[in-house]
């Protein structure tokens, strides 16, 4: 190269040229970094719903169980499994206790 056509860079100067690379690389991957972070917090809020999902089902499944075994067939089948004697009540015999106003 010819040296009358060169330009003489001072040393603040060449700094500034390299701090504005940096600065404008900075800005053109700031847009990328934020594009992965946000996935990442897609694919966590994704995979808390999943969660969700799962647990109100198992919460459906319990309170089935539940139900179930509550049911009179299921107190009958306990009753039969225990041996406990079943004996009608008579209402006639009975004494009432409290009275609903």
């Amino acid at each position: 190269m010819n040296r009358e056509n060169s330009v003489k860079l001072t040393k603040s100067g060449k700094i500034m040229i390299m701090a504005s690379l940096v600065v404008i690389f900075f800005f053109m991957f700031l847009p990328v970094y934020q594009s992965g972070v946000n996935h990442t917090y897609e694919e966590l809020i994704a995979q808390s719903e999943a969660g969700i999902l799962t647990m109100q089902a198992k919460i459906r499944e319990l309170e089935g169980t539940i139900a179930e075994k509550r049911s009179p067939e299921a107190l009958i089948g306990q009753i039969i499994e225990q041996q406990v004697s079943y004996e009608e009540i008579d209402a006639s015999q009975s004494v009432r206790i409290a009275k609903a106003e």
